[in-house]
């Protein structure tokens, strides 16, 4: 019998984002949403449990705390065998927000519509090379679920189009050992370079019956010294074989580049330069300054081949 004192929050397993689900008679009862006039309802109200809300059991000890959250994984991994294909792909769209720093709002666009092989396989075949787009509105919609259930944040952050980042709630429920941040503002540019040059990757292999397994810029770094440079992502090939991947907006000074050069050769056998065409020759000359060892690993590619990249 589940305690219903360390019930998991509503908001985490709510039927939206798992989709069509038959579970047996009763089986979540006490972890479904309390629905009224308002639908939803408030977070608190839609999470109580014996008369408290959510946050008000948060506040009564770090020891109950930590069952509620062990009580969601639980749940999730017991229902998440019985998700139905769409779900399949809204999950993978939301793991790929807890690996990045941020995502733009319109970069799901692209997102969605890659991730459709996990609905239907025929998308995996070479037929559809070209890349496409979800609509707007099909974007809306899944954000506005994952917002409700409290799974994502959003916000303009400066930028014409709204950035979105992964909530705590939400690293911990995929199991993420990530703390939630906000995305670094000066650094908008460099996540949405990021993101497309994954995407593209991720297409490119999968189209040609090779696909990769990518290891994002913040994973890196939870598993490397703080004082060393973590490559921009990493593309692991289903042999084993790691390609770092370097993206590479504006110049930096020749001391620093040449010391990011040396770390990359130190540790990776083959390492990808993604470069804006303003700095495709600048990284270019540096490339040539290495011993032909080290020189040999490196690839330095115009970041204008990144579909729906800006270069201006």
């Amino acid at each position: 019998m589940i305690n219903q004192a360390s019930a998991a929050p509503a908001h985490l397993i709510s039927r939206p984002f798992f989709g069509s689900l038959t579970l047996p008679k009763n089986f979540l009862t006490p972890y479904l949403p309390l629905r009224g006039k308002t639908g939803m309802g408030s977070r608190n109200r839609a999470c109580e449990v014996g008369g408290r809300g959510w946050r008000g059991r948060e506040k009564e000890g770090e020891g109950k705390r930590v069952n509620e959250r062990i009580m969601t994984k639980y749940l999730y991994f017991v229902v998440i065998c019985m998700l139905n294909d769409k779900s399949k792909r809204n999950k993978k769209a939301m793991q790929f927000t807890c690996e990045s720093y941020g995502v733009r709002e319109d970069v799901y666009e692209i997102l969605l519509y890659q991730y459709r092989y996990l609905i239907d396989e025929k998308f995996l075949t070479t037929e559809t090379k070209e890349q496409g787009k979800v609509s707007r509105f099909a974007v809306r919609k899944q954000r506005l679920k994952w917002e409700k259930q409290g799974l994502i944040r959003r916000a303009y952050l400066y930028s014409p189009v709204a950035w979105v980042w992964s909530s705590q709630d939400a690293l911990d429920l995929f199991g993420y050992p990530f703390k939630e941040r906000k995305p670094s503002i000066d650094r908008l540019n460099h996540y949405h370079a990021e993101n497309l040059v994954r995407l593209y990757l991720e297409h490119k292999n999968r189209v040609e019956g090779h696909p990769i397994i990518w290891k994002s810029e913040r994973q890196i770094r939870k598993e490397q010294p703080k004082d060393s440079h973590a490559a921009d992502g990493v593309a692991i090939s289903h042999d084993g074989r790691e390609v770092a991947i370097e993206v590479e907006l504006s110049q930096k000074n020749t001391a620093d580049i040449d010391n990011i050069l040396e770390q990359l050769a130190y540790r990776y056998e083959h390492i990808v330069y993604f470069s804006h065409p303003r700095v495709y020759n600048f990284v270019n000359q540096r490339l040539k300054r290495l011993n032909p060892v080290d020189k040999a690993k490196f690839t330095n590619a115009s970041l204008s081949v990144v579909p729906y990249i800006e270069v201006d």
